[in-house]
């Protein structure tokens, strides 16, 4: 079936380039988002190898190294994620829910950072400066 729609979308007029860029990111992208990991990566070789242009291929081929360095900095967000509240854990105990609602919805590295080293010095919780998200 990927195949299929595959070959259907190369079937495009060229007129409707920027279209045809747009479905083939959607089509990665509901790759990435409704399949496990292990399946990923060969559904993935099917779109690819499923175009017969070779400039079309080397464009999915760049789209899908684009949404990899996405999923690899949702990866980064996590673990940092994860390492900070077992840190705040650890030193401080429970962790107020409205401290937690922030970590979770934060997704900037750098703001990971800061908390991360925060806590190496802080000797409240209050001190590693995690504010409630103002809504």
């Amino acid at each position: 079936m990927l195949r299929e729609v595959v070959g259907r979308l190369e079937e495009m007029p060229p007129e409707q380039k920027e279209r045809w860029r747009e479905l083939m990111s959607y089509l990665d992208a509901f790759v990435y988002h409704t399949r496990s990991g292990p399946e990923v990566a060969p559904l993935l070789q099917v779109i690819a190898t499923s175009l017969r242009s070779e400039d079309n291929r080397r464009e999915v081929e760049a789209m899908q190294k684009t949404m990899a360095q996405v999923l690899q900095e949702k990866g980064k967000l996590e673990g940092k994620r994860e390492t900070l509240l077992r840190q705040l854990r650890k030193r401080f105990g429970d962790v107020p829910a409205e401290m937690l609602t922030t970590i979770e919805t934060t997704n900037e590295l750098p703001q990971f950072e800061e908390w991360l080293d925060a806590v190496l010095d802080a000797k409240t919780l209050e001190e590693v400066g995690i504010a409630p998200t103002s809504e």
